[in-house]
């Protein structure tokens, strides 16, 4: 196998997705918690890599089950397509995932147990994301599902993992019972700056659900798109993008962020843009980019102005 191979098979251009929340939390851990913890970050990113790979081979594994009746040329699946062997992708998801799991508990481990409970959970959406009887992904409930997972409890874990030391949670084993004590004003602050990555990352799923619409309907696969239609779909869809700012506002207003995060606002036109662009069309390989480059411009704008803050106000004063 090849390294292009092994690329289109992992969905190298898809990392973004995931690495980008990581490296908010982290930054905001430093900003918020005046903590940061390099061997906690290196740990969590290389679990979190070699998990989200799984999860991307797993679901061309899966599919190339369903599709190994059709002609290459008529298939998008990269094992299929690159005329791979499906034995050594196997191989592959297994190794990944001892690996993942492996650091993820080297991590707990390092911790406390609540970033396991907050892994599993991960891996069992994951899992559930793609498999069982009904797919999380052939539900409603898909966008949700997809927008908590990587917008709100990486973010969370990506933060906690470096001031699980402070009173955000403190979790305490006395005479056989699991004591858990949450600080609510911190876990509000948390909630509220990791909307922006929810609601962007749910939009990708939403985009691409409004994109498969036709398909999914043909599939009996119910998605949040087939249920209400196209139409409000794409209305729902530009109204949450809206949102994103609204949420931006309040957690400066609340000094859950530095005001320098204003900033981001100058996101405002070129988000506009891609929004119109994919209301006009919505064609996977043509327009569903749109939602993808929204993520980045939002998410970057709000670690750049992060990372500025950061460096001006803890390291050059």
């Amino acid at each position: 196998m090849s390294i292009t191979s092994f690329f289109t098979l992992v969905s190298i251009r898809t990392k973004l997705i995931s690495i980008l929340p990581f490296i908010f939390g982290s930054l905001y851990a430093l900003y918020a918690f005046d903590t940061f913890m390099p061997l906690h970050a290196i740990i969590l990113f290389l679990s979190l890599l070699f998990f989200d790979m799984t999860i991307y081979m797993l679901n061309h594994y899966t599919k190339c089950k369903k599709e190994n009746q059709i002609t290459v040329s008529e298939v998008h699946n990269p094992i299929i397509r690159e005329q791979l062997n499906p034995k050594h992708a196997k191989y592959l998801i297994t190794s990944m995932f001892f690996t993942a799991m492996s650091l993820g508990l080297y991590l707990a481990y390092l911790t406390n147990f609540l970033v396991l409970i907050l892994g599993l959970s991960c891996l069992i959406v994951g899992i559930l994301y793609l498999k069982g009887t009904v797919p999380i992904s052939h539900t409603p409930l898909s966008e949700f599902f997809f927008g908590t997972t990587i917008g709100l409890t990486l973010t969370f874990i990506s933060i906690y993992i470096h001031a699980f030391n402070t009173d955000l949670f403190i979790l305490q084993i006395r005479a056989n019972q699991l004591m858990m004590q949450c600080n609510l004003k911190l876990l509000i602050a948390i909630i509220t700056v990791s909307m922006p990555f929810m609601i962007t990352a749910s939009n990708i799923m939403f985009a691409n659900n409004i994109c498969d619409v036709e398909k999914d309907l043909s599939a009996k696969h119910y998605t949040l798109p087939v249920y209400i239609g196209k139409e409000k779909a794409l209305i729902l869809w530009e109204i949450s993008y809206y949102s994103v700012y609204i949420f931006i506002l309040i957690a400066i207003l609340t000094n859950h962020l530095p005001w320098i995060c204003l900033a981001s606002f100058i996101t405002f036109v070129p988000v506009k843009h891609h929004i119109d662009h994919f209301k006009l069309r919505q064609v996977k390989n043509e327009t569903f980019a749109n939602a993808v480059q929204i993520f980045i411009l939002i998410s970057c704008s709000l670690i750049g102005t992060l990372l500025i803050d950061i460096f001006v106000n803890k390291y050059l004063f």
